[in-house]
């Protein structure tokens, strides 16, 4: 069984106290296309941008919907 599966199933029993420090950041996804312009280069059109905690925000948000509780100690 790997790390995650052990932690997912003693999360199910008991609710876990976890604190996650790390430097918190901020994931930007964009999602577009990739059009051809009139001098044959590719460029990217933005459609949507969509912003996710990241690094120990993230993973302390991902533990959170685990069901564990979460305390985070970060500088921004």
């Amino acid at each position: 069984m790997n790390p995650i599966d052990r932690l997912l199933a003693a999360a199910c029993e008991t609710k876990k106290r976890i604190c996650v420090v790390g430097c918190s950041m901020e994931d930007v996804w964009l999602h577009g296309d990739l059009l051809p312009s009139q001098d044959g280069v590719m460029k990217f059109v933005e459609r949507r941008r969509l912003r996710t905690p990241g690094g120990a925000a993230g993973a302390a948000r991902q533990l959170f919907h685990w069901g564990c509780d979460v305390e985070l100690i970060s500088l921004l």
